[in-house]
């Protein structure tokens, strides 16, 4: 599976490394938010928008002429505001950034440390095939010298609960290590 290969190579990791970054979704909704906050900032220091307001006026009775008046506003605050606004944001956008940073950084580590236990995992699977292939083929030979009348029933039960015991350890592992792949698709934001 993807998590297995990448788990064992360096191109492989930074790949996955990169699926975690693009897909995983506390990332991209600490993302979303982060832009949502600035483009509030942004329009908060922009000039208010232009208000035209008309005014009639009845006719008068001694003229008998209309009047008819449109105003056109705008506010503006003191030009000094703005400036502290920018500053403000900006200073908001570098907090946001290094908020966000840090955690991509722990996902990324949370990340490596699964990808870690796998490499190890897969080590102690390949360990464990090979004793319980071992501790099969001694109930095999066990059973022969038991049909021959050499051992007695004790010895090879013996040697069937030592197989046995290594099926258990091979499936605790195998368990394990689907458990730490399900861990890093659900970092990669549940893709493959």
């Amino acid at each position: 599976s993807l998590c297995i290969s990448a788990a064992f190579g360096e191109e492989g990791w930074s790949n996955l490394y990169s699926d975690i970054e693009e897909n995983n979704l506390e990332l991209q909704s600490l993302e979303q938010r982060i832009q949502a906050e600035i483009f509030d900032l942004k329009l908060e220091n922009q000039f208010d928008n232009i208000q035209l307001d008309g005014l009639y006026l009845l006719p008068m009775q001694e003229s008998g002429t209309k009047y008819t008046e449109f105003q056109i506003s705008q506010g503006v605050d003191f030009p000094l505001l703005y400036q502290v606004r920018k500053e403000h944001r900006l200073l908001t956008e570098k907090k946001l950034s290094q908020v966000y940073e840090s955690k991509r950084k722990d996902i990324l580590w949370e990340a490596e440390q699964h990808l870690i236990e796998l490499v190890y995992l897969h080590k102690k699977i390949e360990i464990e095939k090979e004793r319980n292939h071992r501790a099969k083929q001694n109930v095999l030979h066990f059973e022969q010298l038991w049909e021959l009348g050499s051992i007695d029933k004790l010895s090879l039960n013996k040697a069937k609960l030592v197989w046995l015991h290594e099926q258990f350890l091979l499936e605790e592992l195998t368990v394990e290590r689907e458990h730490l792949m399900v861990l890093l698709q659900e970092l990669q934001g549940g893709k493959e």
